[in-house]
């Protein structure tokens, strides 16, 4: 298998994009990587060959999946990931984005990457005219970020759970459910000591009392007493 990635001349005085950078690109007709080291998933393979626009050619290793978080922290997967040690660039196709229903639009130094009305992913242009993705590379399934960050995710998917106690999410993590979460150690929340009452059964009592069919004898306080004043206006034309 060869396929194609036309270079483009880089302007005089343009700086270099950085190896730990993705630079999304209209010319690659796959996802290229040159870090075996990011990838989440990896096949050892004989890929064929990469023809480059000097007419040079550069051996495809494997392929694999690999994960980025994006500018909005949410965690993106790319699939079918060619790895090419020899090429000292990390590429996002957008034409392979474009044949999987992605639409891209350029605008003011901005690439918006787009599926329906949601935003997947978005790049910034740099001083070479090469658009690079805003947001980082996730390795060994785990987020290059801070502590607090981590943090931070543990709080957010104890919210998406509808405030899940820590036990529950320890056994989502021990099943690799939960993404980019390394400890399950929550933080208080008030608002699960709140919200959460334990249910108190009624005693047996007045048995004399209670029903026998079904919304025969009903006891209910929905609202009241209300301590508003009331008042009313009447208006004489």
């Amino acid at each position: 298998m060869t396929f194609w990635w036309n270079l483009c001349p880089r302007p005089i005085g343009s700086s270099r994009c950085s190896s730990s950078n993705w630079i999304l690109d209209s010319g690659c007709s796959y996802h290229i990587c040159s870090n075996k080291e990011w990838f989440d998933t990896y096949e050892k393979e004989d890929g064929g060959e990469v023809m480059m626009g000097d007419g040079s050619m550069c051996k495809v290793k494997g392929d694999g999946t690999i994960k980025v978080k994006i500018h909005d922290g949410a965690v993106r997967m790319l699939g079918m990931v060619r790895h090419i040690p020899k090429l000292s660039k990390n590429l996002i196709s957008l034409g392979t984005l474009d044949k999987n229903d992605y639409s891209f639009k350029a605008n003011g130094g901005k690439l918006i990457i787009s599926k329906g009305s949601l935003v997947i992913m978005k790049g910034e242009v740099q001083p070479n005219y090469l658009y690079r993705l805003c947001g980082t590379t996730i390795t060994s399934g785990v987020a290059v970020s801070t502590s607090k960050d981590s943090d931070n995710e543990i709080q957010l998917w104890h919210l998406r759970l509808g405030h899940m106690s820590e036990r529950g999410m320890q056994q989502l993590h021990s099943r690799k459910l939960l993404k980019s979460v390394q400890s399950c150690k929550l933080e208080f929340c008030r608002f699960c000591t709140m919200g959460k009452q334990s249910n108190i059964a009624f005693k047996q009592q007045n048995k004399e009392e209670r029903s026998t069919g079904v919304l025969d004898y009903i006891h209910t306080d929905v609202w009241g007493p209300s301590r508003l004043n009331q008042r009313v206006e009447l208006a004489i034309s």
